[in-house]
């Protein structure tokens, strides 16, 4: 019993159904209740991460603003010099490599659609028409017990596979499988941020990339307000012609990538 009972907040709580088969849905329910509340949790409106990620033997300075509904950008730097930027405005994801621009509009595809489904935690819910869970069982990681639940759509092609801490029902890997790549990401050294655990490190593995991304978090903000100006396509760089380009690949391409983005093409980054 061991296996599918954990202790929450002071109360014990099961993850199983009254058939006795692992209940996924009761999975999110301790999720929430460990990272400090389904309410809080939901109410995550914008982050801002600030810390240093490795990408090889690389170590870039890094920063990451986002806020709902998928609003984001992200950007990479050396000894203050930007390298590397990517971004989302809310209709078209972009990317700055090398002083040039690639945007990829993509403001009524179905991939937003979904992103923004995970962003609410709509796949939690049961009945809602755009997630279904395939499975829950028990699985291992590095020895350790979790929780596997797989995911899928009615969208998009992707399918995600979450692993909860069979202990603390904290996230501990997400696995996307979508057009032939799959890409792992694993959380860690989770800390409270104004009364919510938010994973302060996260690793990432791409199938068709051999370097491995991590992610170290030094400071973590939540609720905060941020200027839409921080997610708009830049300026200076949008208005020259020559390092402009539109991406003509699908938007199914942009969404079936992980948060991979240090110098992969835009085809890659959602």
């Amino acid at each position: 019993m061991s296996e599918i009972t954990g202790i929450v907040g002071g109360q014990g709580s099961s993850a199983l159904t009254t058939t006795g088969k692992l209940d996924a849905y009761a999975i999110f329910e301790l999720n929430f209740k460990a990272l400090g509340g389904k309410e809080k949790v939901k109410k995550n409106d914008s982050f801002y991460f600030k810390g240093e990620v490795t990408v090889g033997s690389d170590v870039f300075n890094y920063e990451e603003w986002s806020e709902k509904p998928t609003q984001s950008r992200k950007k990479y730097s050396n000894y203050s010099k930007t390298v590397y930027q990517t971004g989302d405005d809310g209709e078209t994801l972009w990317m700055v490599n090398n002083g040039k621009l690639q945007t990829l509009p993509d403001k009524d595809s179905p991939e937003r659609l979904i992103r923004e489904g995970y962003e609410d935690y709509d796949y939690t819910e049961k009945g809602n028409r755009y997630f279904r869970l395939t499975s829950a069982k028990v699985s291992r990681i590095d020895g350790d017990k979790c929780y596997e639940i797989t995911i899928k759509n009615t969208k998009t092609d992707e399918v995600k596979k979450q692993y909860y801490d069979a202990k603390t029902f904290l996230l501990k890997r997400e696995i996307k499988e979508n057009d032939g790549t799959t890409s792992q990401t694993d959380y860690d050294d989770y800390k409270s941020v104004n009364g919510v655990k938010i994973a302060h490190k996260k690793t990432i593995k791409i199938s068709d990339n051999e370097n491995t991304e991590t992610y170290r978090f030094s400071e973590v903000k939540r609720g905060l307000y941020i200027s839409k100006t921080k997610f708009a396509i830049p300026e200076t760089v949008s208005s020259n012609s020559s390092s402009t380009s539109t991406s003509s690949s699908s938007s199914s391409s942009s969404s079936s990538s992980s948060d991979s983005t240090v110098g992969v093409n835009i085809d890659t980054y959602a």
